[in-house]
């Protein structure tokens, strides 16, 4: 009778979970562009710099609360 054998997956990090974000257009005063659901600001602002053709430099996020 065959032995049954288990295989040990490799445990990789767990995905971060999501948070919304607000992302501001830097400048006085700040606008609202977009709020999206992101694991962190950086993610945000790439996001929204892709979708809406903007500049991630002048993009900032902010949790939502």
């Amino acid at each position: 009778m065959p032995r049954e054998t288990q295989l040990a997956l490799p445990s990789g990090p767990e995905p971060a979970p999501l948070s919304d974000w607000d992302v501001l257009v830097r400048r006085s005063p700040a606008q609202l562009v977009a709020w999206v659901r992101a694991s962190d600001a950086d993610r945000a602002v790439k996001q929204v710099a892709m979708d809406l053709g903007k500049d991630a430099k002048r993009l900032v996020a902010v949790r939502r609360r």
